[in-house]
């Protein structure tokens, strides 16, 4: 049984629509085919994981310790060069242009001055090449400047890591490490993630280190033997981290309003909330980098919330 179909034989299309019942069958032999995809035997690859300690002592172990965390990527800044270099190649464009407004004022064909193209005066020609050379360098130096200056300092635990490892290890010369003693001016080249989450994340792996070695392996990659390096793995983190946070905002939610429940006056209630949106503000900015203005509104929000909440839930029980 076939029943005719509208498409265009021309564009590719069939002119034939198969009947319902094979239909059926098809999608029958698709779902038999899928159950038993989950039972065939698969065939296994081999994967070979490097870990540091296979590499060979010295910059090319460390250098697989810092690939193998991305918080890692530390470097310096060299603020204060930067601003050296910044300054003289400041003042040398200051002395051209003052030598170019002498040459102006001392210029004593007028022509040459309304007319750049009649100017042969080959003082001037030489001083404004070297502007616009001395301005290419720098606008580079500035734009270079503001991409270094906008990176995050680097995290004292990351630091500290990196500084345990190398004083445990003594695979560096001393010498070569001592930019790690420059706490300062070091950044982390990695993106910045979210504040609240990172900060969360820091906690329990100081947790896990503390007071669980089983734990510690089983949230841990597999990139290292030594039994004092753990790496975790991000992925389990964020996830752990997820869930906590989930847990306080539903207990700043549910928590507020179940003590207003509890309470009959009016000025209780207030004073209940006002304490929950305090301390909401407060862990809010503690563990995020939110503006003036956003945490305004988001602790507007939280009150607003709990009123009606409050409000709704007391319309309920009366």
């Amino acid at each position: 049984m076939t029943v005719r179909s509208e498409s265009d034989i021309e564009l590719g299309g069939s002119t034939e629509q198969k009947s319902p019942r094979t239909f059926r069958l098809n999608i029958l032999f698709a779902c038999k085919s899928w159950v038993s995809s989950l039972f065939a035997k698969t065939e296994r690859y081999e994967v070979r994981q490097t870990q540091i300690e296979d590499y060979r002592e010295g910059y090319p172990r460390y250098s697989a310790l810092i690939g193998a965390e991305k918080s890692f990527h530390i470097c310096r800044r060299f603020s204060n060069l930067r601003a050296r270099l910044l300054l003289l190649q400041q003042d040398k464009i200051c002395l051209l242009e003052k030598h170019l407004e002498q040459i102006d004022r001392d210029e004593k064909a007028p022509l040459f001055l309304g007319s750049s193209r009649s100017d042969v005066n080959v003082e001037r020609g030489a001083v404004i090449e070297g502007i616009q050379v001395a301005l290419e360098r720098y606008d580079n130096m500035v734009e270079s400047n503001n991409k270094m200056l906008s990176y995050e300092i680097a995290k004292p635990r990351d630091v500290l890591s990196l500084q345990n490892w190398v004083s445990s290890t003594a695979c560096l010369a001393r010498d070569e490490t001592a930019y790690l003693t420059q706490c300062e001016d070091l950044i982390s080249v990695a993106s910045p993630r979210d504040g609240m989450a990172e900060q969360l994340e820091s906690w329990i792996e100081d947790i896990i280190v503390r007071f669980g070695r089983i734990s510690c392996k089983l949230l841990s990659r597999d990139v290292s033997r030594d039994s004092y390096v753990y790496i975790f793995s991000r992925s389990k983190l964020a996830r752990i981290s997820r869930g906590i946070i989930a847990c306080l905002v539903i207990a700043f939610l549910l928590a507020p309003v179940v003590v207003c429940n509890a309470l009959s006056g009016l000025n209780s209630r207030l004073i209940v909330i006002a304490i929950a949106t305090f301390l909401f503000v407060v862990l809010l900015s503690a563990m995020i980098k939110a503006k003036a203005v956003e945490m305004f509104v988001a602790g507007t929000t939280y009150a607003t919330v709990l009123v009606v909440f409050v409000s709704g839930s007391s319309v309920i029980t009366t």
